[in-house]
């Protein structure tokens, strides 16, 4: 399960369930270049604080709100669902790549998907800033070594 942490930057604390981190994926918000978004919240002790971009996502709308059909929108609730196709994503790859279906299994769990995101994160500021490309811009053989020796 991946959570935003919260909007309230520094003024709270992570928000329930993002905070539960031995069970959830809390996400924060970077902007454009990996920065911290002002709204996040102060790294949680303990955890790996895990941010993805959160600033200016273009989002879709419903006509009938009269806010236009597209905007662009900010916040820790902006980036889980990035962070969440990214999940998706590289658990995609390695169903279809990886014939040991107990260690596919193991990538699945929370845990798991931790080792898997933190292989393609750099340390920022105490925030693990998810960056995809960094996985996907090998080729096959690349992209698995490197999704092995997280396991490893």
């Amino acid at each position: 399960m991946f959570a935003a942490t919260s909007n309230d930057g520094a003024n709270a604390e992570i928000a329930f369930p993002a905070s539960a981190h031995d069970s959830v994926i809390g996400v924060n918000s970077t902007n454009t270049w990996g920065g911290k978004s002002d709204f996040t919240p102060n790294v949680l002790p303990f955890s790996e604080n895990f941010s993805i971009l959160g600033e200016a996502v273009e989002s879709s709308w419903p006509k009938h709100l009269k806010q236009g059909a597209r905007q662009c929108r900010s916040g820790t609730s902006y980036a889980t669902p990035i962070a969440a196709g990214t999940a998706a994503n590289i658990l995609f790859y390695v169903r279809m790549k990886i014939d040991n279906e107990e260690r596919v299994r193991e990538m699945a769990t929370c845990r798991g998907m931790k080792k898997l995101l933190l292989s393609m994160t750099t340390l920022t500021g105490g925030y693990s800033y998810v960056r995809p490309w960094v996985l996907w811009r090998k080729d096959d053989e690349d992209i698995l070594a490197q999704i092995r020796t997280s396991f490893a």
